[in-house]
């Protein structure tokens, strides 16, 4: 991770793939990596399903598998009765 100097603004760090700068915070260039390096480390634990972020296997696991995820949290609640 490059990191140039952008004024009084403060850091702005840059993708070493595609040079794009707009970053501000490490999490988000490293969730923008993850396009380049095809890197999924949110897993399904029902499926072989994955995930660049975690916001999409929550989606996933109440599409598929009616299971609402907690904020935060790898604890899963089933609602399927």
């Amino acid at each position: 991770m490059r990191e140039d100097e952008k004024g009084s603004e403060g850091v702005v760090l840059t993708c070493p793939y595609c040079y794009r700068s707009t970053f501000k915070q490490t999490s988000d260039l490293r969730r923008h990596i993850r396009i380049h390096t095809g890197e999924k480390p949110f897993n399904c634990h029902h499926c072989s399903y994955s995930a660049v972020r975690r916001e999409h296997l929550n989606d996933h696991l109440w599409r598929r598998h009616k299971i609402v995820a907690k904020k935060r949290s790898q604890t899963v609640v089933n609602l399927s009765l």
